[in-house]
């Protein structure tokens, strides 16, 4: 494995991946400034680490292999956040192919504007119709559809306002969803600014967790992460959100009405 340059400037990006799923990876060529920490849960399940030392890391100082204990995906972003080397960070998934151009072109968005301490851009692939809207600062009600792979933050003012992903969300947790909109959620409240661009960083082919709108566990993970969000505002929070979700809804409670009323009082059908 290289040794550890000591990177005073740049961005790294932080690949979470899970056993096997390591050795699947595959990184864009080297290029001035932009560093990659590959990190590694449940890494006796990859064929090898020094196999993926030699993959990944042959030749470049830009790579490095983390094998991290524990599991869960917030885990591995918190990491991600600890480990990194270069005062900005971008989260990464082993399955999304980047378009460095438009990282490094929302890059600049963060650079260029001091107040910021997160910047989010765009995946292509199957993702939500939010992304043919405009430029606009985050807010509670407009990141929830935010994908962990399309934040990129400026380090030092996350880690001093102490922000975390909750390990009680996303996949690999008894939540196993909506880790990213917690976290952006606690950068907000912490009163770090953010700011969503339309600028594609990535492409993720297949659909996230979040397009499923049947699985119980999943709707139980839907309320649990609003009442982590706007805790005793969850209940009007609950029929709000169950109101623009109505038709995701109607199949899981066998109907439009009865999936606006059980999800806004905070009830889950039992599994089919």
């Amino acid at each position: 494995m290289p040794s550890d340059p000591g990177f005073a400037a740049g961005l790294t990006v932080g690949i979470s991946t899970l056993g096997a799923r390591a050795d699947g990876i595959v990184l864009p060529p080297p290029e001035p400034s932009v560093f990659y920490d590959i990190l590694v849960q449940r890494p006796g399940a990859a064929s090898s680490l020094e196999g993926l030392y030699a993959d990944l890391c042959a030749g470049r100082d830009d790579v490095r292999v983390l094998p991290l204990d524990g599991q869960g995906v917030a885990a591995s972003r918190n990491a991600a956040l600890d480990a990194a080397r270069t005062p900005y960070l971008l989260f990464g998934d082993d399955d999304v192919t980047l378009d460095l151009a438009g990282v490094r072109r929302l890059w600049a968005v963060l650079r260029d504007d001091p107040a910021l301490a997160v910047v989010t851009g765009r995946r292509t692939g199957p993702v939500p119709a939010r992304y043919a809207g405009q430029g606009h600062s985050l807010r509670l009600w407009n990141t929830a559809k935010t994908a962990t792979p399309e934040i990129l933050l400026r380090v030092a003012p996350v880690r001093a306002a102490g922000v975390r992903f909750d390990t009680g969300f996303g996949i690999g947790a008894p939540h196993p969803l909506g880790d990213e909109y917690v976290f952006l959620a606690d950068a907000l409240k912490a009163g770090l600014k953010g700011r969503f661009e339309p600028i594609a960083i990535g492409d993720h082919p297949d659909d996230s967790t979040g397009t499923d709108w049947s699985d119980p566990v999943l709707l139980r993970a839907r309320l649990a992460v609003l009442r982590r969000v706007f805790g005793p505002l969850a209940g009007p929070m609950r029929l709000a959100f169950a109101l623009k979700n109505r038709h995701r809804l109607k199949d899981a409670y066998g109907g439009t009405v009865g999936g606006v009323l059980g999800f806004a009082l905070g009830r889950v059908p039992d599994s089919r």
